[in-house]
């Protein structure tokens, strides 16, 4: 029997799925496109394959992927979330050519990852959806506030947008206008929906030919994060007429084909429906339909196959699952939630309720006698990563903010570096600040890549035109054009870096130069570390900040988003403006 391959790195989905096959015959190998991706440690997987592992585009992992398929001859390919799902959505039609996908075409793909498309096409069934929003900007905010009904559910319009958070909730409009001015694009990329009451239903289905060859549906009791969110423990329910017919009629409406749960907020007592979103593939709580004889997975393989999927009539009812895992994280996230207006219970209460989730009768998602080490592992490493991360949360707290920065700092850096990382932090102490050098005609500006920072400042510089300018950077790579959200940003400062290319750091820019400036402590040092001869005309452009900046520092926003650049842009301004008077005066 030929392979099949799961694309992804979520055990509570991986496993399950992986066993269902596995227990029929059916050779299981799991692949992962992220550099996260850990190899799978289950009976049921012959062995994993890190896609990711030293490729730095998309069509590297393509062309990994399809190596893989051809070599392994995958009969089976089955994306099991929603990234995977994107990626193959992508790749269809290269990847159609070599095996069979556990998904329909790109069109119906993205509909479902689209959520704006979901609810566009919910609507046009004539379902019923939370009362949703898309802002272009803030001036469409400001003249709809007095319309909204608070609190506010903030959800990425589409799952292929890289987005900052997968969920926020906004008490008041006041938080919800902060957003809007510190990010312009935050509407664009952001779907606001206003929060809907009742419990969370999941009607899951296998559609094969505009048909449903298989229907189960689960309750969720509790989840992660506890205001809304994937099931941490979860009950077997009975089908209700009404969202079966609404999830069908939805899933046709889209031309889906293949397995997906749609997910619904239903107020029992007036039975009313809400449509959340579709998942595309399979979902976390998919061992509950196990247990309660229905297997998907291998239902989905069989119709692939061309084999005739045997329905099941009846289920039993009030069959619990819990995701053991998810129990930590659920209580976690009680204790450190911020009051944002949504109903949550009592962190002490929910205490007693976690032990009641461990009842005898309760399944476990992952927890498998024959094959303990996925859930062993997997909850070992939650809670490793959580205790480290609380354990930072505390240090923070006891050791003075900047104490804690510079250690991190130090502990990053060259041994070399170090030193020199080390002196200069305290020769910043106070009363211990340089003048200026004397006859300063020429600037080099200087950062990591030269592609965000050390440009910015160049081009607002030579507007002063107090000194000739030019920029730098320690690890700059020759030629490369300023980073696109760099070129975006700027030229709402009225700046122009679409034709800027990166200049590496050298010895002879470091003589040329009459004053050179660094962005941060970091490039500060190993630039001493390079060219020992720069110290005296060598100081950090925060130094000339109109307020005080934190260890004098202008951080890197290389890895935030375009609001971060922007914020980033302000203060470099704000530096090169005093720098330019103070050049200018003399000083």
């Amino acid at each position: 029997m030929q392979p099949t391959l799961i694309l992804g790195d979520e055990p509570r989905v991986v496993i399950p799925v992986a066993r269902s096959l596995w227990r029929k015959g059916v050779p299981v190998l799991a692949a992962g496109l992220h550099e996260e991706f850990r190899p799978v440690r289950s009976r049921a997987v012959l062995r994993s394959f890190p896609l990711a592992e030293g490729a730095t585009s998309a069509r590297q992992k393509l062309d990994r992927l399809c190596e893989l398929v051809s070599r392994e001859r995958v009969d089976f390919l089955i994306p099991s979330n929603d990234s995977a799902l994107l990626f193959v959505a992508d790749h269809y039609d290269e990847l159609r050519a070599l095996t069979t996908l556990a998904c329909p075409g790109p069109a119906a793909v993205r509909a479902v990852l689209n959520k704006t498309q979901t609810m566009q096409a919910a609507v046009e069934c004539g379902i019923g959806i939370p009362r949703s929003f898309q802002f272009a900007g803030l001036a469409e905010l400001l003249a709809a506030r007095d319309s909204l009904r608070f609190p506010l559910v903030a959800k990425p319009a589409s799952k292929e947008v890289d987005a900052r958070f997968k969920i926020r909730y906004y008490r008041n409009p006041d938080a919800l206008e902060t957003e809007y001015r510190a990010d312009p694009n935050f509407g664009s990329k952001y779907l606001l929906q206003e929060y809907a009451p009742g419990e969370g239903v999941g009607i899951e289905v296998l559609m094969e030919g505009g048909q449903a060859r298989l229907l189960f549906a689960h309750r969720r009791l509790k989840e992660h994060p506890s205001a809304g969110g994937v099931s941490v423990l979860a009950v077997a329910e009975p089908l209700i007429p009404e969202l079966v017919e609404s999830s069908v009629r939805l899933l046709n409406h889209i031309g889906w084909n293949g397995v997906a749960m749609v997910e619904f907020r239903y107020e029992k007592s007036t039975r009313t429906a809400t449509l959340m979103e579709i998942n595309g593939r399979f979902w976390g709580s998919l061992a509950l339909a196990g247990a309660c004889g229905f297997d998907f997975p291998y239902a989905a393989w069989q119709a692939a196959h061309g084999i005739a999927v045997q329905p099941v009539a009846e289920y039993p009812r009030g069959v619990r699952a819990r995701w053991t895992a998810g129990v930590w994280l659920r209580l976690r996230d009680l204790f450190t939630a911020k009051d944002d207006g949504i109903p949550r219970p009592s962190p002490w209460r929910e205490i007693p309720a976690s032990f009641a989730a461990f009842l005898p009768g309760t399944r476990d998602m992952l927890w498998s006698w024959r094959d303990p080490r996925p859930a062993i592992q997997e909850l070992a490493s939650v809670v490793r990563q959580t205790l480290a991360e609380d354990a930072k949360r505390v240090i923070r707290r006891c050791v003075p903010t900047g104490w804690y920065r510079h250690l991190k700092t130090y502990r990053s850096l060259e041994a070399g570096a170090r030193r020199i990382y080390l002196g200069r932090q305290l020769g910043r102490l106070p009363g211990r600040q340089k003048a200026l050098p004397r006859g300063v005609n020429s600037v080099l500006f200087v950062c990591h890549g030269n592609i965000i920072r050390s440009p910015m400042a160049e081009a607002l510089f030579r507007r002063h035109g107090a000194a000739a300018a030019q920029s730098a950077g320690t690890h700059a790579r020759a030629g490369r054009q300023a980073d696109e959200r760099a070129i975006r940003v700027a030229a709402e400062f009225g700046v122009d870096l679409e034709s800027h290319a990166a200049a590496p750091l050298t010895e002879e820019t470091i003589e040329r130069a009459d004053l050179i400036l660094a962005m941060d402590a970091v490039n500060e040092a190993r630039l001493l570390q390079r060219f020992p001869a720069a110290r005296e005309k060598l100081r950090l452009l925060g130094e000339f900040a109109p307020r005080p900046l934190p260890s004098d520092e202008i951080p890197d926003p290389y890895t935030g988003d375009e609001r971060d650049i922007r914020e980033c842009y302000r203060t470099i301004e704000e530096c090169v403006a005093r720098l330019g008077d103070c050049l200018g005066g003399g000083r």
